[in-house]
């Protein structure tokens, strides 16, 4: 059953419970995690619920609009309906919705936030055998900044995209639109390389940096959780033999010469899907303190 957008605002004012619109499916469980950290119980509903409009950051956008243009509504919206959307490239096109009752993510979406070295630990846990303590955060930051320090194609690709989102791309090679798996062309790598130059150039201009910050700011959420999850089941393949060259802290086995009963041998099979659906059911709180700041601040009493 679907809601008007009278009867989404009528329920939020009589429960005295704001109701947070979000752009889809995928974004409930991170959301109904942010709410938990909220200073008041909040409604967390889908764009699509609201009947009249579909799925998306536009939906959304324009859902908030038509209720504050409507003169029924529009005294009521304040601390009661707020939409969240993906920032995207909006901020980069000139394009971000005024609004003082949308909320933009700090990054390009919420899949950007798990981009983070403290969901790294309990993947580790996972599939090897080392047990979880205070060694496991130095092996996060080791997996972490390889994976980073290896992303190239990731970022040039990302910054092509960017620059044809831009309307400043005469030749592009790869779009917004684009999977990770694209990436995996030879002759698409060879290109970006060969045109490594000009996107620095652009890159440099935007003040765009090959850090882990920067880079979730441009490129997409979903493309780089995949390549993130791919990168870092690679890394976790290459521990055993890290462990027994002292590249990270050695395990008990392998400091007395047992290498082959190393505690970083995966104990279980998994693939890049896998991975990834660890990450997304962990909460990175560092990632999300500033957004549940935004909202918190969004949401408390206006002072006198």
């Amino acid at each position: 059953m679907k809601f008007t957008i009278n009867e989404v605002i009528n329920t939020s004012i009589m429960s005295s419970e704001p109701t947070i619109i979000v752009e889809g499916l995928t974004d409930l469980q991170t959301y109904n995690e942010i709410s938990k950290r909220l200073v008041k119980k909040t409604t967390i509903k889908p764009v699509e619920f609201i009947e009249g409009y579909g799925e998306g950051c536009r939906e959304v956008v324009r859902a908030i609009s038509d209720a504050e243009n409507n003169d029924d509504l529009k005294k009521y919206i304040k601390k009661n309906i707020f939409g969240i959307i993906d920032k995207d490239v909006l901020d980069f096109r000139e394009d971000l919705p005024e609004s003082e009752n949308i909320i933009i993510l700090d990054f390009y979406s919420i899949e950007s936030y798990f981009i983070s070295e403290d969901v790294i630990g309990q993947i580790v846990n996972t599939l090897t055998y080392i047990p979880k303590n205070d060694q496991i955060d130095e092996v996060s930051s080791f997996i972490f900044s390889r994976v980073i320090s290896n992303i190239d194609l990731l970022y040039y690709g990302s910054l092509d995209a960017l620059m044809t989102a831009k309307g400043e791309n005469s030749s592009p090679l790869f779009g917004y639109s684009d999977g990770f798996g694209r990436l995996k062309d030879q002759s698409l790598a060879r290109d970006l390389m060969n045109k490594k130059q000009d996107l620095d150039i652009f890159a440099s201009r935007l003040g765009i940096s090959k850090n882990p910050s920067s880079m979730k700011l441009f490129i997409k959420g979903k493309v780089f959780i995949a390549a993130f999850s791919e990168y870092i089941l690679e890394e976790i393949n290459t521990l055993t033999d890290a462990c027994a060259n002292t590249y990270i802290n050695q395990c008990g086995y392998c400091g007395i010469g047992l290498t082959p009963k190393c505690l970083y041998r995966k104990k279980a099979t998994s693939n890049a899907g896998g991975v990834k659906l660890m990450i997304l059911s962990q909460f990175p709180e560092r990632e999300f303190k500033n957004l549940i700041r935004k909202i918190n601040t969004y949401l408390s009493p206006t002072p006198h």
